[in-house]
């Protein structure tokens, strides 16, 4: 492992450099909302900040892309696909997000990969910033193991100190980063990684809500029928917002537009919560009530990820407790399923 110093005074002036090699992502305020968007100017965003309102995963699957165009002439049939090549560089990404990324990249990686995804992956490269706390009142990141500090999947990690931040990096193209800037960055301290390893520590004090995660994956062998599952899809509104907000929730539908002799497929964001999501040709919906649609986004969570990818299919960020206007709180269903 790589490790410098970068001194808060000089943020600013390493993302303006990092500007001039990639199109920069960072945290922004937008109208009381954090959002993670593009910039001009390193002036416009906050390092000082909780989590973006919404997941980053838009950035690599967008809620709505085209796949193809194609078109059909005399004897002829032209197929054109375009996935994004630039250069991209995420500054501020927290490390509950990192792991949403791990999973996607294991949900459209395998033996079958999804160019679309793979190509606005592969040139994005990851600078995480540590929590020093809770991000909002519903994280529970310490309990999936996701935060307050990244482990792994991350190309520059930073974790804020007194004046400064402690720079890590475990890649390769981390390690050009701060090679190809190093005159920002200053050398350790003695005491610097001790610091860092202190203020983690700390920061997971924070971290006041926690879900016996293990219990939970062993409890879903036996709570399929569980009356539980009705009394929480009763307060759910079908609206999908736990789903949109969700750094792993990847669910799409796809849809081809004709005009004349030429069309284009588009693909759009689902959600395992609307009616017509296990809708099948003919009428049959393999899921009829919200009581089987909300139990199915807990087993696919907490049960069907960890038996398909071998990690869990929730990050701890809270997102979906903000966004859900129905108040289902996800650490309340997890721990009631906790103590069955």
């Amino acid at each position: 492992m790589t490790a410098v110093v970068l001194s808060t005074k000089r943020v600013v002036e390493l993302v303006d450099e990092l500007m001039k090699d990639f199109e920069v992502v960072a945290p922004v305020e937008s109208r009381g909302d954090l959002l993670l968007v593009p910039i001009d100017d390193a002036e416009e965003m906050t390092i000082e900040y909780s989590n973006s309102n919404v997941s980053p995963k838009d950035l690599f699957f967008p809620q709505a892309e085209r796949l193809f165009e194609y078109s059909v002439g005399r004897g002829t049939f032209r197929l054109r696909a375009r996935p994004e090549r630039r250069r991209r560089l995420i500054f501020g990404i927290r490390p509950c997000d990192v792991a949403g990324l791990r999973y996607l990249d294991a949900s459209f990686g395998g033996d079958i990969t999804d160019p679309n995804y793979w190509s606005r992956r592969a040139n994005t490269k990851l600078v995480c910033i540590a929590c020093t706390k809770p991000c909002t009142e519903s994280c529970f990141c310490t309990s999936t193991n996701t935060g307050p500090s990244p482990t792994t999947g991350f190309d520059v990690a930073l974790t804020p100190l007194r004046d400064r931040f402690l720079a890590e990096t475990l890649t390769e193209s981390g390690r050009r980063i701060l090679k190809s800037h190093s005159r920002v960055f200053e050398p350790l301290a003695e005491d610097d990684l001790a610091e860092k390893e202190k203020r983690v520590v700390l920061a997971r004090r924070r971290f006041k809500r926690r879900v016996d995660v293990a219990r939970v994956v062993e409890g879903m062998n036996h709570l399929f029928r569980n009356d539980i599952w009705e009394s929480v899809a009763k307060r759910c509104l079908r609206c999908g917002g736990c789903t949109y907000v969700c750094p792993t929730c990847y669910c799409f539908d796809v849809f081809d537009w004709s005009r004349d002799s030429s069309g284009e497929r588009l693909r759009h964001w689902d959600s395992c919560q609307f009616v017509g999501f296990g809708r099948r040709s003919g009428g049959l919906n393999a899921r009829p009530t919200q009581v089987e649609r909300l139990r199915q986004w807990y087993y696919h969570k907490f049960s069907y990820s960890i038996d398909q990818l071998g990690m869990l299919g929730c990050v701890g960020c809270g997102r979906c407790v903000e966004a859900c206007i129905g108040n289902i709180d996800i650490v309340q269903v997890l721990n009631e399923l906790a103590r069955m």
